[in-house]
């Protein structure tokens, strides 16, 4: 609903020079988007990137947060109790399918593990797999909230899974030269 709300509000070409900016800067190409009208499919938008501002370059090594842009960063959920539920508006499933071209010259050192995290009371599910072919690294990861409203009785459930969440969000790969 969101996505197709944003693809309706402005041209593709406005849309585009709004997420360059958003993300930090990048340079998109052959950006398509498929299911933006079908309401009963997902929406999907895809899109190749350059950038020169998502990871950090230290002596002979590059460390970068395979989720790049995409990674939460914050908790949203601060508050050590909460008064009114958490309101989602509506069940929600966010799908991403990173792939991360290694650079001639360089080897993977460290990659996080693969792993899934699943809210108690089957208020949600985080799955992070991430897989080495060649010269390419994969990231699929998940993240699903299955009920529009938690309520604060739940709230310390849904705090520390967002927690748990950033943290494996945020971990980097490693790369070394050869």
């Amino acid at each position: 609903m969101n996505c197709r709300n944003s693809f309706e509000n402005l041209k593709e070409d406005a849309y585009l020079d709004n997420l360059e900016n958003k993300y930090d800067k990048i340079e998109i190409s052959d950006y398509s988007r498929t299911n933006e009208k079908d309401v009963l499919l997902p929406a999907v938008e895809s899109f190749s990137f350059t950038s020169t501002n998502l990871c950090e370059v230290i002596g002979d090594k590059i460390y970068v947060k395979p989720m790049l842009f995409f990674a939460s960063t914050k908790n949203p959920f601060k508050q050590e109790t909460r008064e009114y539920p958490v309101d989602f508006g509506f069940p929600f499933l966010e799908k991403y399918n990173i792939s991360i071209r290694i650079p001639e010259g360089y080897t993977l050192e460290t990659v996080p593990l693969a792993g899934v995290l699943v809210m108690e009371e089957d208020l949600g599910v985080f799955r992070y797999n991430i897989a080495v072919n060649d010269n390419v690294l994969q990231l699929l990861v998940s993240h699903q909230i299955n009920s529009s409203i938690i309520s604060r009785e739940q709230y310390g459930i849904l705090k520390d899974y967002y927690k748990e969440m950033i943290t494996k969000q945020t971990e980097k790969i490693v790369l070394k030269r050869i």
